[in-house]
């Protein structure tokens, strides 16, 4: 087994996409795209999508179904499949205004619930997000406002900067707005009911998919003025599915890699070398739970790395 595991991204082209990931993240996108790029999958195990691993070609679920608790630590959860996805997010246009199934719901709904946080890596002016109310809002008001396409003013809208972060549960209703780039992690789901996209078109020209019936039984009504966390070094999110810890380097420290999980480690700003291998802005690793702690040298300083694990971190 290797001391560090790296993955090939897969591209998406999104309506809503742009060109941040070749500008700010020095990414070179595959010549066969040439629609806006709106999300980089760094890791994933769907039956539509694998990850790669560079030095040995084999995708993520063979790695997750052959040596799970070498790689992926002794309290891995059970499945047949690696059960987040790591993704990265450029909206140079507003997403629809969506939301993601809870657990008691989504198997009757046909879905698959998605709890998520995302850590904002770039912004630009004015850049914004909506997510929950912005007042209380009761389900009748909501679907009569929404099948006019007049629920706008109902949403709870904060500026966003880079370095803040935001955890939605499933049934959290939101939308990334203009102007973010940002690192998501996510439960391995790939289920979205919208309820507005804006009147736009997708990029066959027609326009996209609405779900108010399905999203009217997944809102969480009682989601009134959630607030963003600006991070400091340290935990961010801890949830029964993943944490998220920031790290701040400025010479040489050590990355904690607990024998119960992986570590996937992103970097978010400078340059370090772990274990041999050298990430620039942008660039995610997995440490394996078997190889035991990494130390890591800023090469670029000060550097900050945004690490995910299993679980809730105790």
């Amino acid at each position: 087994m290797r001391e560090i595991l790296r993955f090939a991204p897969l591209y998406f082209e999104k309506v809503w996409g742009g060109s941040k990931h070749r500008d700010y993240l020095g990414r070179e996108i595959p010549p066969e795209l040439h629609g806006p790029i709106g999300e980089s999958w760094e890791l994933v195990d769907r039956p539509e999508a694998q990850s790669i691993e560079l030095s040995s070609s084999k995708t993520l679920n063979e790695i997750w179904l052959k040596q799970q608790k070498q790689v992926f630590g002794s309290q891995a959860p059970s499945g047949e499949r690696f059960p987040l996805l790591i993704k990265i997010i450029d909206a140079s246009e507003p997403l629809s205004l969506q939301v993601h199934p809870p657990v008691e719901v989504a198997q009757s709904l046909g879905g698959e619930p998605k709890t998520e946080m995302w850590y904002f890596l770039r912004t630009e002016p004015g850049a914004k997000i909506f997510a929950g109310f912005s007042r209380v809002v009761t389900p009748e008001e909501f679907a009569q406002a929404a099948r006019r396409f007049a629920t706008q003013d109902m949403y709870h809208e904060i500026v966003t900067h880079a370095g803040d972060a935001m955890f939605l549960y499933s049934g959290r209703v939101h939308a990334i707005g203009a102007g973010n780039l940002l690192l998501e992690v996510q439960q391995n789901s790939d289920t979205t009911y919208r309820v507005d996209d804006w009147g736009r078109v997708g990029l066959d020209g027609k326009p996209r998919e609405l779900h108010l019936d399905k999203a009217l039984c997944c809102i969480d009504f009682t989601d009134v003025r959630p607030s963003l966390q600006t991070v400091q070094e340290g935990l961010v999110v801890s949830c029964p599915f993943f944490s998220v810890r920031v790290m701040d380097i400025e010479v040489e420290s050590k990355i904690k890699v607990p024998v119960q999980s992986f570590v996937h480690v992103f970097v978010d700003r400078g340059a370090v070398k772990i274990r041999g291998e050298h990430l620039a802005v942008g660039e995610s690793v997995l440490l394996p739970a078997a190889a035991g702690d990494a130390s890591v040298v800023a090469e670029i300083s000060p550097a900050r790395l945004v690490l995910t694990t299993w679980g809730n971190e105790v």
